[in-house]
């Protein structure tokens, strides 16, 4: 029996299993890295409600195969996390996720982020890798995750030149 998508504090994270309704299961996709020109290849392994994701690294990137990069919301940028899935899924559901998203999140968000379907996020305005929108006081708006991570790739390529 397969397993869909695990939500995790409140829905801020979803880990990603064989997919469940219009959110996908693991595939290999191909990213763009604007700061670089290159295609990284990877699976997703789960993604923030901010479009933060968590890739499982196949090729691309000066990281070893089966690491975990994240791509973070608020700098547009890869990073290397020195981890393989275990070790995600493990940060995941401890209490070092908290501290990692702490100055990103707003009071109330609990309430706000549960209500949202597992395929959908928040789009921020003021941008996320704004001065501007990294205040708490944004405008947040719910939208498809696929638009959302679309969108933020766009903008990437588009601030590299």
């Amino acid at each position: 029996m397969g397993c869909g998508l695990i939500s995790i504090d409140h829905g801020w994270v979803r880990l990603l299993g064989a997919g469940v309704g219009t959110t996908s299961g693991l595939h290999v996709e191909h990213f763009p890295d604007p700061s670089s020109s290159r295609e990284i290849e990877g699976i997703i392994a789960a993604h923030d409600v901010l479009g933060g994701l968590f890739v499982v690294h196949g090729g691309g990137f000066e990281a070893d195969f089966g690491e975990i990069l994240y791509r973070a919301p608020d700098t547009l940028t890869w990073s290397r996390w020195s981890m393989g899935h275990a070790d995600l899924v493990s940060f995941l559901l401890s209490d070092r996720l908290a501290l990692f998203y702490e100055d990103v999140r707003w009071k109330g968000w609990e309430a706000e982020v549960e209500k949202l379907p597992s395929d959908h996020g928040l789009s921020a305005y003021p941008f996320p890798w704004t001065v501007e929108g990294s205040h708490a006081a944004v405008l947040r708006t719910e939208v498809p995750m696929h638009e959302l991570v679309t969108f933020a790739f766009e903008a990437a390529k588009k601030l590299a030149g």
